[in-house]
């Protein structure tokens, strides 16, 4: 949340106003992420990686899928300041608990937007999450906020069953990617 106040009290409104007139493509790309099922287990994240490649492509990111154990993913990207500084860490991470459609007012894969709500598994926890953080990221290239530093984006697999796939295994095995100051 610290990174979101950092890049909101940088600017004037703009990026306020990005929030605002983005509205309905965030909801839109929270519902195609809660449609791809990464229940864990099995995870499956690889799915909605590149999802959210697609995405970053879209704004000319170039991004890393990296796979920890089949089809467990793990995407990371990053954009840089005008000048060296702290790096922050946006980090999230895409699987989700289990959900059985029994006592869901809507199925929990629907991504259904009804009534000013996205609905479904990770709606909260934790899409919803990974979904703010790309396009606080994407809102600094849009906005040509200029900042010190760099601002990495890492959304994650397996942190409901301790993330020894995802976030834990990225500091194990690519500690430079994701290592930072906030």
């Amino acid at each position: 949340m610290s990174c979101i106040i950092f890049i909101l009290t940088s600017t004037s409104g703009e990026i306020l106003d990005y929030f605002k007139n983005k509205k309905d493509e965030i909801a839109k790309f929270l519902s195609e992420l809660i449609r791809v099922d990464t229940s864990n287990p099995p995870g499956n994240e690889l799915e909605a990686a590149k999802l959210i490649g697609e995405k970053l492509a879209e704004y000319g990111l170039k991004y890393e899928i990296i796979i920890s154990e089949k089809k467990r993913a793990n995407i990371i990207t990053s954009v840089k300041g005008e000048e060296e500084g702290p790096r922050f860490l946006l980090l999230s991470h895409l699987d989700v608990v289990p959900a059985k459609p029994d006592g869901w007012k809507y199925h929990p894969f629907s991504g259904l937007i009804k009534d000013g709500y996205v609905w479904g598994r990770g709606a909260i926890d934790d899409k919803g999450h990974v979904v703010v953080e790309l396009f606080t990221l994407l809102a600094l290239i849009e906005n040509r906020v200029k900042f010190r530093g760099e601002v990495i984006f890492a959304a994650t697999a397996d942190e409901e069953k301790g993330g020894k796939l995802g976030a834990g295994w990225l500091v194990e095995n690519y500690p430079d990617k994701v290592r930072a100051d906030y």
